[in-house]
């Protein structure tokens, strides 16, 4: 195969080149003389030197010939090894082409999973934005549904508190008024009183001291009575372990007796059972029974009409009642509507009298707090103090802490909350030091005014007497009449209404009565044919009990004799216990006369302090008991006042209560309806995890896919990049073999054909003749041969040349290192034919030319040459 045609445009380019190939290929040295004398000769001279070198020996023919033939192998070679280089450069480039597919659908993979990584991760911040809001929400509705149930069991308290309040402050009115008439009493006894307590001292001394004698003679008694009691418990406890083994026999044979007993009496209660059963089946179904059932049926029927007759009286006696309680209701509602003047009158006397007391309890209140409220006001200075210490440590801690720079944001944190934690603190101290002092400002002021305050109490209190005496006999009179009469009338009505109530029982219970009769006397028409079957059963089940009663009867004589024994046993422990029980009378006799004289002695000893502390009370008795006089009265107005007071507390507590109440189901509902959607969020953002975890794994995968496929790719497209510059090594190998027989075919058919003209001029033989026009068809058959080289249309890619050097697979390494060699060798072949034609060629300019060609050949070996070395040695690098 030839490649001439393929490469003429590459010859055109380089004429000079050729020329010097042509040249170097000429390797007669006789026609290289020729050729220099040629070139060297003038124009003129150019037909004498032609005719001398038409002078051809026979043995440049042959020597033309055979350099003919060794050019022909040579560019039969160097065609093999071009088409070697054509086969691995096709394969390489099919190789990058499925690397780089491989590539491009890893790469589009990756690029689609991280959509997909970011749609996840959006999702699950969206998730995680929904189940923070969520959190949000639902603590938010804990803390509401925690506060409104705080407030709402706060208010249940409340209102128990008030309830409590105002039952006590009903009872405190009689407490109080009692109180006032026995302090009053209490003044004029205190001195009896306390000549009283003087007695009482000398008497509780004397007798302490003959207590305390006595106490000591009851003790010795009893020490004595209780070691003779502990000797007659180890006799009493030897007579009992001799009774309880009697008792143990006698239980093991009572014991067989119960079984048999037991099992007698079921077999009893069987047949019981079964003879009821036969007698109650008899009263049931039998003829007697039908005929007295009949006649129930029918009373039950006329009871039932009676009852209703009865109902019906009884409503019309409820609907007098009730016209009775309207008028007397009328009649009460009449007499109350005359008491608002003189309620309003007391109301308007209450209300100045408790306006002044209230100023003047304010005024009193505040004189006697003022104590306190200085002492009050000196604890709040000093708990300033310290929260002020406490806050200024707090901030160095923190401060320290930034500046040493060793603490973690964590800390930094929580050294800040102590901060803000120690300034909430201090400003709270600082608020209470200032209330306080602005309150001991105040009332220090107030206190001034407290005699002017006793003065309007004193008038007020005479206007209340007044209009409440008004009131009283309205209230106390006239309208508890009224009240009776309606009692009355309305207690009539119950009564009315309890007897409709009864009637109606009495009709349902009639009318049930009607129909149980209906169906007991059906039922007994239904089975009448059972009353057989049961008295055969109750008949064998007597017989069953007969025989478990022979068998009872025939263990009762062992219980006799072991009972027996065990009552000798017990006749013996039972003298031992009296006699113990003697003992025990003798010790506890002993025993509680001492506790009895110990508690005598004590109780001595403790009415002496009593009588003691009773005289000492007793002196200052008289002074106090004036005081509580005062007091008492003022507490009694006081407890008029607070039962009014505690009866709008109690109602305001009762509307509180049932708001709070309310204000719980509402949080209550708020706090299950976010405790759902909390719930139905944070499953939905641990879903949105999941998916985002498995869409980054994918994505990470892929990635390593794409990193893979890139390896490979690179690894191709420099496979490539070798086998081309491989390719175009070997193309120009067989463009230089071809050149070089191109010039031998040339060159045998010249010296041929002068060959053949110097014959034909000299007479010589014609044989050589037609030798040499063989050789000169053998030639030009083989140059035609050689011309039939295809086209080559591989060329060089100057782009990816930077990207050469990747390692390809195993296969094609070996197929590039076979074809580099091949070209190589080529390469080294056809530079060797040339060098030996320069070498009898004169230095001239396209001598040099000839060198330019030969080195380009060569560098387009080594270029091959390196580019394996790089692959092997530095695609690491690479």
């Amino acid at each position: 195969m030839r490649k001439h045609e393929a490469k003429s445009k590459k010859m055109i380019m380089k004429p000079a080149v050729t020329m010097a190939v042509t040249a170097g290929l000429m390797l007669s040295p006789v026609m290289q003389t020729m050729a220099f004398a040629q070139s060297a000769a003038p124009m003129d001279n150019q037909t004498e030197t032609q005719t001398d070198t038409q002078k051809v020996t026979e043995q440049a023919v042959k020597d033309a010939k055979a350099a003919m033939d060794a050019a022909e192998g040579k560019l039969d070679e160097a065609n093999e090894q071009l088409s070697a280089a054509q086969g691995v450069l096709d394969a390489a480039k099919t190789a990058q082409a499925d690397a780089q597919t491989a590539y491009d659908q890893a790469l589009a993979g990756a690029e689609t999973a991280e959509t997909d990584v970011q749609a996840a991760t959006e999702a699950k911040n969206a998730a995680d934005q929904k189940l923070t809001e969520a959190q949000t929400a639902y603590d938010a509705a804990a803390a509401k549904q925690s506060d409104a149930a705080k407030a709402a069991d706060q208010a249940r308290a409340t209102y128990e508190t008030a309830k409590t309040g105002r039952k006590d402050a009903f009872k405190k009115i009689e407490t109080t008024k009692q109180a006032w008439v026995d302090a009053k009493a209490a003044v004029h006894t205190a001195k009896k009183a306390t000549e009283d307590a003087q007695r009482a001292v000398n008497e509780a001394e004397a007798k302490v001291a003959d207590l305390e004698q006595r106490v000591s003679n009851a003790q010795a008694a009893e020490d004595a009575a209780g070691d003779q009691l502990d000797a007659l418990q180890a006799e009493l406890d030897q007579a009992n372990a001799e009774l309880a083994d009697a008792q143990k026999t006698l239980d093991e044979k009572q014991a067989e007796l119960d079984a048999a007993q037991a099992d007698m009496e079921s077999k009893k209660t069987d047949w019981y059972g079964k003879v009821h059963a036969y007698l109650d089946a008899f009263g049931k179904w039998g003829d007697g029974a039908i005929q007295k059932l009949t006649e129930v049926k029918d009373s039950a029927a006329a009871k039932a009409a009676d009852a209703q007759t009865a109902l019906d009286q009884a409503n019309a006696k409820l609907e007098a009642a009730k016209q009775d309680v309207a008028n007397e209701q009328t009649r009460l509602d009449a007499a109350n509507a005359a008491v608002p003047q003189a309620e309003q009158n007391i109301q308007d006397a209450k209300a100045a009298l408790a306006a002044a007391q209230d100023e003047y309890d304010l005024v009193k209140s505040i004189a006697d707090s003022l104590p306190q409220y200085r002492q009050n006001l000196d604890a709040a200075k000093q708990k300033l103090d310290q929260e002020q210490a406490a806050y200024t440590a707090a901030a160095d801690a923190y401060y320290q802490a930034q500046v040493a720079g060793t603490a973690t944001e964590d800390e930094l944190t929580s050294l800040m909350d102590a901060v803000n934690a120690a300034r909430d603190t201090l400003q709270q101290a600082q608020d209470a030091y200032n209330d306080i002092k602005a309150a001991v400002d105040a009332n220090e002021a107030q206190a001034a005014t407290l005699g002017d305050k006793q003065a309007a109490v004193e008038a007020a209190q005479q206007a209340v007497d007044a209009a409440q005496a008004s009131y009283d006999d309205i209230v106390n009179n006239y309208i508890p009449t009224c009240e009776a009469q309606l009692k009355a009338a309305q207690d009539a009505q119950t009564a009315a209404e309890q007897a409709v109530a009864q009637a109606t029982d009495a009709k349902t219970a009639a009318d049930q009565a009607a129909k149980d009769a209906a169906d007991a006397l059906d039922d007994a028409l239904t089975h009448a044919n059972d009353l057989e079957q049961l008295n055969q059963n109750q008949i064998e089940a007597g017989n069953v009990f007969a025989a478990a009663s022979s068998k009872y009867q025939g263990l009762k004589p062992g219980i006799d004799a072991a009972t027996g024994v065990r009552d000798a046993a017990k006749g013996v422990a039972d003298e031992k216990q009296s006699d113990y029980d003697a003992g025990e009378k003798a010790f506890n006799a002993a025993h509680e006369k001492t506790v009895l004289l110990q508690g005598q002695l004590t109780d001595a000893q403790g009415a002496l302090v009593d009588a003691q502390k009773s005289l000492e009370n007793a002196v200052n008795e008289i002074d106090v008991k004036k005081g509580e006089r005062a007091a008492a009265k003022a507490a009694y107005e006081q407890a008029l006042s607070d039962y009014e007071y505690a009866v709008t507390a109690e109602q305001k507590a009762l509307d509180a209560k049932e708001a709070a109440e309310a204000d719980l189901k509402a949080a209550q509902k708020a706090y299950d309806t976010a405790k759902a959607t909390y719930d139905q969020t944070n499953a939905a953002a641990d879903a949105a995890g999941t998916a985002q975890g498995a869409a980054e794994q994918k994505l990470a995968g892929l990635k390593a896919e794409v990193e893979k496929a890139n390896g490979i790719l690179i690894e191709a497209i420099a496979a490539v990049q070798v086998a081309q510059s491989n390719f175009d090594g070997a193309s120009d190998a067989v463009d230089a073999a071809q050149a070089a027989y191109d010039q031998a075919a040339a060159t045998y058919k010249n010296l041929s054909d002068a060959y053949e003209a110097a014959k034909t001029e000299n007479g010589g033989d014609t044989g050589n003749g037609t030798t040499g026009g063989n050789g000169t068809t053998g030639g030009e058959g083989s140059s035609t041969e050689n011309g039939s080289i295809g086209d080559n249309s591989g060329s060089s890619d100057e782009t990816g040349t930077e990207q050469a050097g990747a390692t390809g697979e195993n296969g094609g390494n070996a197929e590039q290192s076979s074809t580099n060699q091949a070209a190589n060798a080529g390469g080294q072949q056809a530079a060797d034919g040339t060098a030996t034609a320069q070498g009898a060629m004169p230095q001239t300019g396209d001598s040099t030319l000839f060198e330019v060609s030969v080195i380009s050949g060569m560098g387009a070996a080594a270029i091959a040459a390196a580019g394996i070395a790089r692959r092997r040695g530095h695609h690491v690098a690479l």
